[in-house]
């Protein structure tokens, strides 16, 4: 009975941990950070364009990937926080 309550604390520990980093706002944070990071890759293969250091054609088929990755992303963010914001609303947990 020992070895099987420290089991299954095990298993509601680990539980808890995935819970966690899975969570609404875990994942709204992850959203974030990774549109931030795809926009100052944009903003990067922009600079280097205006130095002159690409072409045009490169210039737009990967700012143009950047940029829509990055309003991709801001759009699932603001789509997750209305989620957010109706359930709690309404009181029900994620």
């Amino acid at each position: 009975i020992t070895q099987m309550k420290s089991t299954f604390e095990k298993k509601m520990q680990r539980q808890h941990e995935l819970n966690e980093s899975c969570g609404t706002s875990a994942l709204q944070a992850r959203l974030k950070v990774a549109a931030h990071e795809t926009e100052e890759e944009s903003d990067n293969i922009e600079e280097d364009f205006l130095e002159g250091k690409t072409d045009i054609d490169d210039f737009l088929s990967s700012f143009m990937e950047k940029r829509t990755i990055c309003h991709c992303r801001r759009a699932k963010e603001e789509k997750l926080q209305q989620v957010i914001a109706t359930h709690s609303q309404f009181h029900a947990p994620l």
